[in-house]
């Protein structure tokens, strides 16, 4: 039984990692510029079919720093709202996206303390809830088969004690999150741009149901804090 204890902490520990989703990317400086003026210079460019001026405002691994496919992309919005209104656009919503870029973890009385030691003392105050026991009660003999058979012995077992299993891991993770003490940095490590084009007469029923042309670009925030697009969406074909 402790062996199994063991093991179940483990996996509640590869778990918890997961649920608190601690993606953790290189610091960023403060913004180089604005977003909703950086989008509209790239667009400036984009319209007028300078597409190489365009192409130096595009991350270097993206589709569009290819000419060419970002003469496709500008090829089907022109196709849809009409080649003279590419500049007839507005800056509709700039959404910043944020991602944790550093936690620190703390015990009762506020001293900090490192991750391991946060999920040991997460661990033993959800023990002493109902709800474990209710966790431990339902998925507790699936639990113990999957480690008995399928970790230590290589054996198979069958797909819905392998699902319930799995199922009493995670909700275990989530309930030991609960009771981790942390603080979260963030940082503003991207931006969604909505674009609206008008549109010609002429061109309307192509963008039906919309009264605009919805565009979304997607800009990053490089490590030394500039800004750089990444893609372009667009409605696609009978949208």
């Amino acid at each position: 039984m402790k062996r199994f204890k063991k093991t179940l902490i483990v996996f509640i520990l590869i778990s918890l990692f997961l649920v608190l989703g601690l993606f953790f990317v290189g610091k960023f400086k403060t913004k180089a510029s604005d977003p909703s003026l950086f989008a509209t210079q790239f667009l400036q460019s984009f319209a007028i079919n300078d597409l190489e001026r365009a192409s130096t405002y595009v991350r270097n691994d993206s589709y569009l720093k290819n000419t060419r496919e970002m003469k496709t992309v500008r090829d089907f919005i022109a196709n849809h709202i009409g080649e003279a209104f590419l500049d007839k656009f507005k800056i509709s919503e700039v959404t910043p996206v944020e991602n944790v870029i550093d936690v620190r973890y703390f015990d009762k009385s506020g001293r900090e303390i490192s991750y391991m030691e946060a999920f040991q003392n997460a661990q033993k105050e959800a023990e002493m809830t109902q709800e474990y026991k209710d966790i431990v009660r339902q998925h507790g003999d699936a639990m113990k088969t999957f480690v008995d058979r399928r970790l230590k012995e290589n054996q198979p077992i069958d797909s819905e004690t392998e699902r319930l299993a799995n199922l009493g891991y995670a909700k275990l993770a989530e309930l030991n999150a609960k009771f981790v003490s942390k603080k979260e940095e963030k940082k503003v490590t991207a931006y969604r741009v909505l674009v609206e084009f008008s549109v010609s007469k002429d061109k309307e029923k192509l963008i039906y149901p919309y009264i605009t042309y919805p565009v979304t670009i997607d800009i990053d925030v490089e490590e030394n804090g500039t800004l750089r697009i990444s893609g372009i969406e667009t409605p696609g074909e009978g949208e």
